[in-house]
């Protein structure tokens, strides 16, 4: 299996949600995803992926400014936030 085929697989398997900050024409929605942004993860990096608990709402894992093509790395963080998530229902 590809390591793409595999975090295509992980992300299936998840609810995923976005925060658009970067698109001019959604202005003022722009600025109020920004504070949210600041507000819920104290950063405005872009990209920023974040796993977040859906049942606690706390932070699991981050992806913080880096590009999510690096598959490995980003399969990593997947996998990452998975096993806290997991360890955190037992």
């Amino acid at each position: 299996i590809s390591r793409s085929s595999a975090v295509r697989r992980v992300l299936e398997g998840l609810e995923l949600g976005q925060i658009w900050i970067g698109d001019a024409t959604i202005a003022p929605l722009d600025e109020q995803q920004r504070d949210r942004m600041l507000d819920q993860f104290g950063s405005e990096a872009v990209p920023l992926h974040v796993m977040i608990d859906p049942v606690s709402g706390l932070e699991l894992a981050r992806f913080d400014g880096n590009d999510p093509r690096e598959v490995e790395a980003y399969l990593e963080f997947l996998n990452e936030a998975l096993e806290v998530f997991r360890k955190g229902r037992k």
